[in-house]
């Protein structure tokens, strides 16, 4: 996804200061594909990934919009949770399911 400027730029922007954390912006840890979602009636692509040696207290998951090159996330950054982009509650809400889903399983 970081290859496409239209996900790149909102993604970077949306991160804000967290855009210091290398594995934020390269994405270079263990992600699984990126899937199609709705939520809230728009479609996203749903985008996780973790940073190598320790998925457990830093990790993502992000719905991006491609439509309105929107971005909607929630991050964990050593083991402290931040959403970015200002999501709407029912978009917070999905979020949390899906990070659970992602990183949380027992």
């Amino acid at each position: 996804m970081l290859k496409d400027a239209n996900f790149r730029q909102p993604h970077v922007h949306a991160l804000g200061p967290l855009a210091k954390e290398s594995w934020l912006t390269t994405l270079d840890g263990p992600a699984p594909p990126i899937r199609d979602r709705q939520v809230a009636g728009n479609g996203y692509k749903l985008v996780s990934a973790c940073k190598n040696h320790d998925c457990r207290d830093n990790n993502m998951v992000v719905l991006y919009a491609p439509r309105f090159r929107t971005i909607y996330g929630k991050i964990v950054l050593r083991g402290r949770s931040t959403l970015i982009g200002s999501p709407p509650q029912r978009v917070a809400t999905e979020l949390e399911r899906l990070w659970r889903t992602a990183y949380r399983r027992k």
